[in-house]
């Protein structure tokens, strides 16, 4: 490999800070309110222009249940977003906060860091650690005022895609047991301009069991798992006439969206090859094959779909929504027999029930072996505290769909509601370790665990 030799420099340190959290997606907005409430300094460094991550930038919506008791939060700070995310859209009655406009959601995240007290870096990326040992003093990091150090006492890692514990050299696990690829990843977009009284009243035509109204109208078709929802026989019909290739229809999902009459949210299309989201060449594909989709997907609405025929792109996401890449070592893996299990643990900082969801033809065949004795109100399954400690260094969190799992039980695990849980057990137990002059290592899970129940979490 041709390489090329770079001068020895001195890199300014341009922030100091207690807790630097990596990424302000969904479980890194958590983290840093975590800590911000204790009275500890945070900083987020963040590679775009707003918060979010996948729930705003890959336009991830709407929010999906974690089936423990009602859907009860994961983190109290759920209740708090989801207040602010209702009191700024005028989504009408009976709408629900797990169905949320993305674009909304990017100011409710804002205003409750600004009213916490926490300092935000945007355009600015993750380039290495600055490690003195086994202990992390904090980050190099690069932006368009160039390059630059940022010291800190503790680092949340909630990149997703465990970028900084990847370059301090934490060892790591990533893709199927079964053929080594990572789950599909998906672009979405958002398309405006529909007239949703007559499409909702095609869908009740067509499929009367169900009633579509106009502010809340979801329908969806699949190949992979042969559903046929109301418009299944149209996709059948446009490959037909070479509208739509075949593997256009392998996943797709349409949602309307709150406080936006017009508009509607689309789960797809779904990339099942080259399909790591730690790899710029597979995210470039997911970009460039996912927008020719995106197209053909446009027209067969405007020719097929009543109500559409006026219907235009309103945004493509500017972030690939990845649900699998690098599963971090820890300091326990939480496995699937642990989710089949329904197992619990002293130090636990998230509860989830959510179904083992693989977008990966080859575990098809595998087997979920929940355990049916079980009664349905235990039916939920603990991670512990120490899934967010990675193996071997000190002074570094994680959370997020990066923790310590494996795949099948990342699969479930991978959802926001509970990257929020894991977001607040990385706050407060990084805050907790400030305060009390500790490792973050010696901090005690039952401790945060505590601290989080007292605060709303389902716990």
């Amino acid at each position: 490999m041709n390489v090329v030799l770079e001068n020895a420099r001195k890199t300014p340190v341009i922030a100091e800070t207690d807790v630097l959290v990596a990424g302000g997606g969904t479980a890194g907005v958590v983290a840093a309110l975590a800590a911000a409430a204790k009275g500890i300094r945070v900083l987020i460094v963040e590679q775009f222009g707003s918060l979010g991550g996948s729930g705003t930038n890959a336009l991830v919506t709407p929010l999906m249940g974690t089936g423990v008791n009602n859907n009860k939060p994961a983190s109290g700070y759920s209740t708090l977003i989801d207040k602010r995310l209702d009191d700024l859209t005028d989504a009408g009655a009976g709408i629900r906060s797990s169905i949320y406009d993305p674009e909304t959601l990017k100011f409710a995240l804002e205003q409750l860091i600004e009213e916490a007290g926490v300092d935000t870096m945007y355009y600015t990326f993750v380039c290495d650690p600055i490690l003195e040992s086994n202990t992390l003093r904090g980050l190099i990091v690069e932006n368009k005022n160039g390059r630059g150090a940022i010291l800190a006492k503790c680092v949340i890692d909630c990149t997703g895609d465990g970028d900084v514990c990847a370059r301090c050299g934490v060892d790591f696990e990533s893709g199927s047991p079964v053929d080594g690829k990572n789950q599909a990843v998906s672009l979405r977009y958002m398309m405006a301009g529909i007239d949703f009284e007559r499409f909702s009243a095609f869908l009740n035509k067509i499929e009367p069991a169900y009633e579509h109204k106009p502010e809340w109208c979801h329908t969806a078709f699949e190949w992979k798992h042969k559903e046929r929802w109301p418009i299944g026989s149209l996709f059948e019909k446009a490959i037909t006439a070479g509208d739509l290739h075949f593997s256009d229809g392998l996943y797709w999902q349409m949602f309307s969206v709150p406080g936006k009459p017009t508009f509607a949210a689309f789960n797809c299309p779904g990339i099942y090859e080259h399909c790591n989201g730690a790899n710029t060449e597979d995210l470039t594909l997911a970009q460039r094959e996912g927008r020719k989709i995106i197209l053909r997907h446009m027209n067969f609405y405007r020719k097929y779909l009543p109500g559409f025929e006026k219907a235009s792109i309103a945004l493509v996401a500017p972030m690939v929504g990845v649900r699998e890449s690098r599963r971090i070592h820890g300091r326990y893996t939480l496995t699937s027999q642990d989710v089949f299990a329904y197992r619990k643990f002293d130090d636990g900082v998230a509860r989830c029930n959510y179904p083992m969801d693989v977008h990966d033809d080859a575990m098809d065949d595998v087997a979920l072996h929940y355990d049916d004795t079980i009664p349905m109100e235990k039916r939920f399954y603990e991670i512990p505290f120490r899934c967010l400690l990675p193996v071997g260094i000190e002074n570094l969190l994680m959370a997020g769909r990066c923790i310590s799992c494996d795949f099948l039980a990342q699969s479930s695990l991978r959802i926001m509601p509970i990257a929020r849980g894991l977001g607040d057990a990385a706050g407060t137990g990084a805050a907790m370790a400030i305060r009390l002059g500790k490792p973050v290592g010696e901090i005690s899970g039952n401790l945060v665990r505590a601290d989080m129940r007292q605060r709303g979490a389902a716990l």
